[in-house]
């Protein structure tokens, strides 16, 4: 059903610089390593933006992942995380498809708070 289309990596790019200032310099950064120095998404095509878009996705997950870690959280233990993974029949599919995986409940046990 329904809802709005899903926006290009184009318009995530526009949305996500003036979003966040990190964003906007990681973007220009980007620009400037691999894009010529060229920062208006417009002046890129969509398999340019979408491999900033991955980028960022891949350094995102490198740091959670550790983050996570640090934290005794083992996401590959959870039988469900691979399932959650990746684009989901039905609902609501996001700018580029896909959900979040669902939140993990909360514990109480001293032996996993400890």
């Amino acid at each position: 059903g329904g809802g709005a289309p899903p926006m290009s990596a184009n318009e995530f790019i526009k949305i996500g610089q003036k979003a966040s200032p990190h964003f906007r310099t990681a973007w220009i950064t980007y620009c400037g390593i691999h894009g010529g120095g060229k920062c208006d998404p417009a002046k890129h095509g969509e398999e340019y933006t979408r491999g900033f878009v991955a980028y960022l996705g891949e350094l995102a997950a490198n740091g959670l992942d550790a983050l996570a870690k640090q934290q005794g959280i083992h996401l590959e233990a959870d039988p469900n995380f691979i399932a959650n993974l990746g684009p989901r029949r039905g609902g609501n599919q996001g700018a580029f498809g896909g959900e979040p995986p669902a939140k993990r409940q909360a514990t109480t046990d001293p032996q996993v708070l400890a």
